[in-house]
Formats: structure tokens, C-alpha cells, sequence
């Protein structure tokens, strides 16, 4: 029974400690890169300004050591920090809000033991903690420190600690590069751990205004060609790399010789709130409907402003009776969508149509109207492009927001003596570019986007056979092979 009168009966759930702990721990891809990600984490919010590690062995074993200068803990902040889950930075404001990333590696070895020390340099608070009878516990020891800072110290299953004794610089400057660029003093058994920097000919900075946050962003222009591990767009929080893209989209525009000429790093403190526990990703909603979309237009722009990107002139935009069907499908029957603010299909009152003026960063704000405004009412369209080097037969151009079909692919060649199997191939196309952009929300999934592609395609063929222009058109929908892809056989 539930009620006002059985509360009184009510008890707290217990937490199984051990198991989560465990299961927390799979967040990461690795235990050593989730020891290393933590502890820098915390000594980069402590704050500090150098972060001291070692590797080493004592009597109780192998252990990784991470020594920072940040203020002390204060007592109350020293006991919460042996709760789980309990933190005192607030989700959005920081990247340690979920209080477990210290306790974690217990969940990954319940032999370990994870010894920490803060001091003020007159009194130091010290504990140990571990697990026993499956379950996670913690006590006060017997300083052994008296040096301002926070020391870390994690005994390591020794495949782990000799995993991070060839990987640990690796790890510290794919996801800290920033932070250490910027100022934190990082080094490893003495040595001091030097920040990766793009040899820029150019450096372009910008403030981008997306989904309710602002984000400023750099652009380096480089001469050389940038190192894979780093192409082409990082979104940092407090100079952590949280994600890195290579944008599709912008990379089939550039130019060959450029592809990896421009590096891009994104200043997402304002949507740190999004940020999924492990700190490593974003969560489905914001960041991919709004804020990555507005990111590769601009970053587009600057490009083109650049002279990165191919001459859009040789593409050829194309609207056809498809299109058009689209265009009025999608409205009618998935509303949900929401697709009318990309790819040109009609907006709503009030959108604003940005017009380009010669010179760079020159633009001017119209009202709505032509192909995508509310008055136009002339449904979207998409355009064709011939590139044999480009291995995706379609994609989203994010500086025109079209969709492009790539008739360059071996696929497309191939049906280009026949008309129907190429009209079919190009409205296929068109199909998985809206069916992927509609995804990025998180909410579709792949066996609903083939329903979806087969009520459109249903509903296509029964608007031609009502006109009296029925075709093959069903037929060769299902020459696919098992992921969805037109066979070309």
C-alpha cells in the first residue's frame, strides 16, 4: 500500500556499492585511460596549474601516483568525496559533477586500493580506499604527505599498470592537449609532457550561436597536413577533448590537397550540461540537432571564405517530381521531424534566409521566402555532383544545407544507361540523407528508418500508379543488399 499513513514505513534502498562500481567502470574504454581522465579531471577543477605523475612499485604493489597543486579539500568536501555519487560541483558548470570518477578503478580491480592525501602544507587529510566483501569501504590513515595539493594514488592489476607505463603520455595529450597548451604543467616520472600545437599559417576565431549556447571556436589553417588523431573538429570542456568529428559533410566539399589542412576546437563549456557521465560524449538532442549542424555550417563558411572548399558552381541543383513528393510527405505524415529549418524543405513564419555578399564574413539577413521560406512553398531540392575519389554515393552539404547524390560512385555509374534504376538510385539517395539527418536526435532507430524508407516508397508508388506512370520503381526498391543498399546488379 502506498499512502500519507505508510511512510512512516518507508526505508532507503540499499546500494549494492561493489556491483555498480563495476558496472560504472564499462563507461570507460579502458580502466587505464579511466584512472588517467579522472585524476587529471579533478587536478584541472582543483584548480591547478601542474599535475605531477609516476609509476611506480612498492610494498603493496604496481601503482600510478598523480600529484597536483590545487587547494586542499576542506572536511566536509573530504568526506563527500568518499561517497559515491556525491559531488559538490553542480552538472553544467564543471566536468567532475557525478561523484564516482575516483572510486571507479575499484570496480575494475577489487584488489586494488586507491590512497589519497590533500594538504593545505599544515594539514593534511589522508584515507585509503578499497573493497571488502564485495562491497566498497574507505578509512583515514596516517599522512605521509605535507606538500600543498592532492595527491592520487591508484595500486594497478599489473596488466593495467603495464599497459599505462607505454600509454600514459598518449592519453594525457589526446584528451588534455588544450589544457596543457594553455598552462597546465604536465610531467611524467620527471619529465615534463610537451603540448601538441598545429603549425598554422592562419588562425581564424569565431563565436558561434547555437541551440540556446554560445561557443567560441578557433580554426587553424594549416601547411601541413594535420595528424589523423586530430581531423578535424574537437569539442573541449575545462580543456578536456569530449568529442572529435571528421564532418562528412565539409570534407566531400574541400579540396584534395586540403582535407587536412584545418583544425577546428570547440569551446563547449555552455553545453557541458549535455554531457554524458563518462565525460567522453554528448547525449543525443541538443549537440547533434543543433549545435553540430550550426558548428559545420560556420566552420563551412570559413572555409569557403578560405579558399578550402570546391567550386560549388560545377554542382548541379536539381528539383524534380520526387523532391517534390518529399517535400509534401514529410510534412503531411512525419511532422516529427522537424526537418523545415534544413535542406530546404518550406520553414515556418519568421525564418530567415541568409544572403552571402562577395568578400568574407559579409552576410546580410532577409526575410523568409525563395525555396525554403513559408511564401516560396517550392518544396527542396538537391543537387548532382561527379566525384569517382568520394566513396559515399550521397551526403548533406552544410554550407548549402542540400542533399548532394554523388554520381561519380562505381553504383551510379554503372545505372547510368538506365533511367529508372538511376532515377531510383538518386531518390534512394535522397531518402537515407533526410532518414540520417531525422536520426541525430537519438529517437530513430535503424529498423524504423527502413519502416519509414518503406512508407515513403509505398506511398510514391501509389501516387505514380494514381497518375497513371507506374513503373519498376518498386521493383528495384528491393534489389538491396542486407544493410539497405541498392545492389546495382
Amino acid at each position: 500500500m502506498q499512502g500519507k499513513g505508510c511512510r512512516a514505513m518507508s526505508r532507503d534502498m540499499e546500494v549494492d556499492s561493489g556491483h555498480l562500481l563495476e558496472d560504472l567502470k564499462d563507461m570507460y574504454d579502458s580502466p587505464t585511460e579511466m584512472v588517467t581522465c579522472e585524476a587529471a579531471g579533478n587536478a584541472l577543477e582543483a584548480p591547478s596549474t601542474t599535475l605531477e605523475t609516476h609509476l611506480g612499485e612498492d610494498s603493496g604493489g604496481r601503482y600510478v601516483l598523480f600529484v597536483n597543486n590545487g587547494p586542499a579539500m576542506s572536511n566536509n568536501d573530504f568526506e563527500n568525496y568518499h561517497r559515491i555519487a556525491r559531488s559538490s560541483k553542480r552538472k553544467g558548470s564543471s566536468l567532475g559533477w557525478a561523484g564516482i570518477g575516483a572510486k571507479l578503478y575499484l570496480g575494475a580491480w577489487d584488489k586494488s586500493r586507491i590512497v589519497t592525501e590533500s594538504s593545505d602544507g599544515r594539514t593534511t587529510l589522508a584515507s585509503v580506499m578499497f573493497m571488502e566483501d564485495g562491497k566498497a569501504k574507505w578509512d583515514h590513515v596516517e599522512p605521509t604527505r605535507k606538500q600543498a595539493g592532492t595527491s592520487y594514488k591508484v595500486y594497478l592489476k599489473p596488466e593495467h599498470h603495464e599497459d599505462l607505463s607505454t600509454c600514459i603520455g598518449e592519453i594525457l595529450l589526446r584528451n588534455y592537449n588544450t589544457a596543457i597548451r594553455n598552462g597546465l604543467a604536465v610531467h611524467i616520472d620527471g619529465r615534463r609532457l610537451s603540448h601538441w600545437e598545429p603549425s598554422a599559417k592562419k588562425t581564424i576565431q569565431r563565436v558561434v550561436k547555437a541551440g540556446g549556447a554560445t561557443l567560441p571556436i578557433t580554426v587553424w589553417l594549416t601547411e601541413e597536413d594535420i595528424p589523423d588523431n586530430r581531423c578535424n573538429i574537437e569539442y573541449h570542456v575545462s580543456g578536456k577533448r569530449v568529442v572529435k568529428k571528421k564532418p562528412a559533410g565539409i570534407l566531400a566539399c574541400v579540396k584534395r590537397d586540403k582535407k587536412k589542412k584545418f583544425h577546428v576546437i570547440v569551446d563547449a563549456m555552455n553545453i557541458s550540461s549535455e554531457l554524458k557521465t563518462n565525460k567522453c560524449a554528448f547525449k543525443p538532442g541538443l549537440f547533434t540537432k543543433y549545435v553540430e549542424p550550426e558548428i559545420e555550417k560556420q566552420v563551412a563558411r570559413i572555409l569557403d571564405d578560405s579558399g578550402y572548399l570546391e567550386n560549388q558552381r560545377t554542382e548541379k541543383t536539381v528539383t524534380n517530381n520526387f523532391t517534390k513528393f518529399l517535400s509534401r510527405v514529410i510534412m503531411e505524415k512525419f511532422p516529427w521531424l522537424k526537418l523545415n529549418s534544413g535542406i530546404g524543405i518550406p520553414g515556418g513564419r519568421g525564418q530567415k534566409k541568409v544572403t552571402r555578399k562577395k568578400g568574407p564574413h559579409k552576410h546580410r539577413q532577409t526575410g523568409g521566402g525563395g525555396d525554403c521560406g513559408p511564401r516560396g512553398q517550392r518544396g527542396f531540392s538537391f543537387v548532382q555532383v561527379f566525384r569517382e575519389e568520394d566513396q559515399r554515393q550521397g551526403w548533406i552539404n552544410p554550407l548549402k544545407n542540400q542533399i548532394v547524390a554523388n554520381l561519380g560512385h562505381i553504383v551510379a555509374k554503372r545505372l547510368k544507361k538506365s533511367g529508372e534504376g538511376l532515377k531510383y538510385h538518386i531518390n534512394r539517395i535522397i531518402i537515407d540523407e533526410i532518414l540520417k539527418f531525422a536520426s541525430k536526435d537519438g529517437k530513430l532507430t535503424v529498423e524504423q528508418a527502413f519502416e519509414m524508407q518503406n512508407e515513403i516508397i509505398a506511398l510514391w508508388e501509389k501516387e505514380r500508379q494514381g497518375s497513371g506512370t507506374a513503373s519498376r520503381f518498386t521493383e528495384e526498391y528491393h534489389r538491396r543488399d542486407i544493410h539497405g543498399r541498392f545492389s546495382g546488379e
